[in-house]
């Protein structure tokens, strides 16, 4: 499940850039710079293959061992780093994620370059794989590589035709909504992953503090399960959080939210 939603949002941006840029195109009567396009979707998606493929072989020679936590906590809070600052880019953006894209490859159109086209949509592709593969890395060695590929390829797929739809039916689709939506549910997907780098940091015994398990549900709902899984994927849902888990989990959502109300009054 949390490959299916990484690769459904890094795929959806994507989509979204690639089906804009076409659209773009075809209004000014450039079809022959869509060869450049396709070119850049090729070169990024082989670069993404390749990367993705070294980081899988060289991350799981550590599996099951004490470098296989450390390199899964200090991922962990890299991804929710990332996922934060996407997060609130868009919203001091002030929610309007269609627009600014169209105004990004206007900026590339008016270049009249081959060479443009091409590497800003190589570069697109590139940037969202390489955020994949930073989301992924400690699902690695946790989960069941079969389900990862097929939660990752059902993602992308949902994720690109979704993008495409969203533009092709214009105003009859809210962008805005949705990626507030997006928003909400990557705050709390960041929250998780945060409380997944301190347990794991808990873990080694870096952190000797907060350690007191809080509670267990394993035995209700254990995220081995789908419904668990899903829990954990959204919304962080531990079976067996620490004190200091519990502590940053709502810590980060309060601060967020914070920021967020603060952003909203201000756009108000």
């Amino acid at each position: 499940m949390a490959a299916f939603l990484i690769f459904l949002r890094e795929s959806l941006e994507a989509s979204m850039i690639c089906s804009i840029l076409f659209a773009f195109l075809t209004a000014r009567n450039e079809q022959y710079r869509i060869k450049a396009m396709w070119a850049g979707v090729i070169a990024g998606i082989l670069v993404a293959l390749i990367g993705g493929g070294v980081v899988y072989l060289t991350v799981r020679e550590y599996a099951e061992t004490p470098l296989q936590v450390l390199i899964e906590g200090i991922t962990y809070f890299i991804a929710c780093a990332v996922l934060t600052y996407m997060t609130l880019w868009l919203r001091k953006k002030g929610n309007k994620p269609k627009t600014e894209l169209e105004a990004r490859i206007s900026g590339v159109l008016e270049t009249r370059s081959m060479w443009a086209v091409w590497l800003f949509v190589f570069v697109t592709i590139a940037r969202e794989a390489l955020e994949a593969t930073v989301f992924m890395i400690p699902m690695l060695m946790v989960e069941n590589p079969w389900a990862n590929l097929i939660g990752g390829l059902i993602g992308i797929l949902v994720g690109g035709y979704a993008g495409y739809g969203i533009y092709a039916l214009g105003k009859r689709v809210s962008v805005d909504k949705l990626f507030r939506v997006l928003q909400v549910v990557l705050v709390f997907f960041a929250a998780g992953l945060l409380s997944d780098g301190i347990g794991a940091l808990q873990e080694l015994g870096y952190l000797a503090f907060g350690n007191y398990v809080l509670w267990d549900t394993s035995s209700i709902l254990d995220v081995e399960n789908a419904a668990g899984d899903l829990l954990h994927a959204f919304v962080g849902y531990t079976p067996e959080p620490s004190i200091l888990q519990a502590v940053v989990y709502l810590g980060y959502l309060a601060v967020v939210g914070a920021w967020f109300y603060a952003n909203k009054k201000k756009a108000s």
